[in-house]
């Protein structure tokens, strides 16, 4: 049995966009027959050259491409000077689980990314631990000898197409969610510098982590939101600085002694201080 691709390329020469009368777009493929093409409608009227991909999802067809933007010229310490000046709006972030992000001043950006990904974990696991259920008594038929119904149970019960298409349209969820809430953040902080933590790391530690909480870990889309703060950067012009996250929840922003952290709530352990904040408040 072969795995049926489902993304493929195609460079400028073996396809065509074409207008028709009414204005739609329609792209036309190379196919495997002489001067034939395969002319897909677009939904969208935007125009594209060069290379591009096309992804099979279902019954959707996908067209991916790249496209060159404007941007402002970087500031000078994303050319790999040292030094700040003190009038740039220089503003850290702290990225978390709970809230998608939260400033140096302590506003907090997409509070409901903890619940939304919890929900979706909890949903997960529930699915899968239904299908093992399923899994385990088509594995007893089998074994039994039924093949009849081992194979009836794995075709009704144990499909893969709309199980991925949920996960995917969950994915696709949370990235909008974290795209709008580092959006926002852009929009009303207008900032020069951001200065974020260096979350490339794993849970693979002294203390095993229940297995509840690797999944919902397991689900935090890190790499997304890196990479939505980094090009939101790229589009306003505005430098990005990585520090090591190590030790960031557990000293106090304003005195710089150690704490105590009890879930997100930071408590100083200096008499003199003795302040009381959210962990993720960086000043």
């Amino acid at each position: 049995k072969q795995k049926r691709a489902t993304t493929f390329t195609l460079d400028a020469n073996m396809y065509d966009l074409k207008e028709d009368e009414k204005g739609r777009l329609w792209l036309g493929i190379i196919s495997l027959i002489p001067y034939h093409r395969i002319h897909l409608r677009l939904s969208s009227p935007w125009r594209f050259s060069g290379t591009i991909r096309i992804v099979l999802r279902g019954k959707r067809v996908e067209i991916h491409y790249t496209e060159e933007e404007d941007c402002p010229d970087p500031k000078p310490e994303s050319r790999g000077e040292k030094f700040f000046a003190p009038t740039q709006r220089i503003t850290g972030i702290d990225k978390g689980f709970g809230d998608v992000l939260m400033d140096s001043e302590g506003n907090s950006y997409g509070e409901e990314q903890g619940k939304i990904l919890r929900a979706e974990s909890d949903r997960l696991g529930e699915k899968n631990k239904k299908r093992n259920q399923i899994w385990a008594v088509a594995e007893k038929a089998n074994k039994k000898g039924n093949l009849e119904k081992a194979a009836r149970i794995r075709k009704n019960n144990l499909g893969k197409k709309k199980y991925a298409r949920q996960k995917w349209a969950a994915r696709k969820r949370i990235k909008t969610y974290i795209g709008t809430a580092v959006h926002k953040f852009f929009q009303q902080k207008q900032p020069e510098i951001v200065v974020g933590e260096n979350l490339n790391f794993n849970h693979q530690g002294k203390t095993e982590l229940p297995r509840k909480v690797k999944r919902y870990f397991s689900g935090w889309l890190k790499g997304v939101m890196q990479e939505t703060i980094e090009m939101r950067c790229l589009r306003s012009g505005a430098a990005y600085a990585s520090v090591n996250a190590a030790y960031t929840s557990q000293v106090c922003s304003f005195c710089g002694c150690f704490g105590k952290r009890n879930g997100n709530t930071f408590h100083c352990l200096n008499a003199r201080c003795g302040r009381v904040v959210n962990a993720h408040y960086i000043w």
